[in-house]
């Protein structure tokens, strides 16, 4: 749960929820009264209910109401045809009505449990005063939550492939220690107890190498020799294509407001292990948060979050590789 690297470059450290989540008066963080979408990052609680289901693989077809002519095994969407799309090509593009279809067989006491035991929050009322149904929620991104929260369910994704699935894992903090009165002091873990989870308790151990396929696929797709998927352009990080990383997994997701071409967010979240063991979960998040005030037009996570996180990659991958750097450890006393 410990952050190697964080920037944050607006007034208020929106990582930590938005603003009006917060209490005035404790300062602290009332989650109910997070309004932030995820906007498509909710497919990754979709990958986890069908994995943790365990019937599912890439080769699943799953019903796509709206397919085109051709091009089913690309991203091509906004047909009229009732066709099968297969699991691999719905995750790697982010097809939702086919993914909402298959959801919607798992039922919505399994979904809505997900989203409560991961801390998100379902949508509010639509006017017509009916609840989203939680599959829905989830693969639309309507559901709620802080990117905070986000980076703790990518990091709970990676410590269950990773073999730590049985270790409480508490939310990303960029403390080490509270210092009480300059001479004692707590560890943060202490104070984060209420907010850690095993992933053993939300990820079946069984079916985790199914969750990692359903992720890795926005990375990792090709047909016919041709990327496809939400994150073609990180296809050189694709864990099958390098020697260096172990494991790779990663998914986009961009919010609109009612205009479906005015940006609100773009996000990327995933986590990755090198080759030495050491592994790293990861967020990105660009934008306002407020659907009255998109930042632009037709902008994508594909776009925007993409080439920051090729760098955050490759800051990680230097990290592992060298550890602390040497400047800032302790130097050996000459006596």
């Amino acid at each position: 749960g410990q952050i190697v690297r964080y920037y944050d470059a607006g007034y208020n450290a929106s990582y930590y929820g938005s603003w009006k989540a917060f209490n005035r008066e404790s300062g602290g963080y009332v989650r109910e009264k997070e309004s932030r979408a995820i906007a498509s990052v909710g497919k990754v609680l979709a990958a986890i209910a069908l994995a943790n289901q365990g019937s599912d693989t890439l080769n699943t077809l799953y019903l796509d109401r709206s397919a085109p002519e051709r091009g089913l095994e690309t991203c091509r969407r906004r047909g009229k045809l009732r066709r099968g799309r297969k699991a691999e090509i719905v995750f790697a593009c982010s097809l939702s009505p086919p993914l909402e279809h298959r959801m919607a067989k798992l039922g919505q006491s399994g979904a809505r449990n997900l989203i409560r035991k991961l801390g998100y929050n379902l949508p509010i009322k639509y006017s017509n005063n009916d609840a989203t149904p939680p599959t829905t929620a989830i693969v639309r991104g309507l559901i709620t939550s802080s990117p905070r929260n986000v980076h703790h369910t990518s990091g709970l994704i990676l410590a269950a492939l990773t073999g730590r699935s049985r270790i409480p894992l508490p939310e990303p903090t960029l403390v080490r220690r509270f210092d009480q009165d300059g001479v004692n002091s707590i560890s943060a873990d202490n104070n984060a107890s209420t907010s850690a989870i095993v992933p053993a308790s939300i990820i079946k151990g069984a079916n985790r190498s199914r969750l990692l396929a359903f992720l890795s696929a926005p990375l990792c797709y090709q047909h016919n020799n041709n990327r496809y998927g939400t994150l073609k352009s990180l296809y050189d990080w694709c864990h099958k294509r390098r020697a260096d990383v172990k494991l790779h997994f990663a998914k986009t997701g961009t919010q609109v407001n009612l205009d479906q071409n005015a940006t609100v967010d773009v996000w990327l979240t995933g986590g990755i292990q090198f080759n030495n063991g050491k592994a790293y979960s990861y967020v990105v998040l660009v934008g306002t948060g407020n659907p009255d005030r998109p930042f632009g037009q037709r902008l994508h996570a594909s776009d925007i979050a993409a080439p920051l996180a090729r760098i955050l990659l490759r800051d990680l991958k230097r990290e592992a590789t060298l550890g602390p750097v040497a400047q800032l450890k302790p130097k050996k006393s000459s006596r």
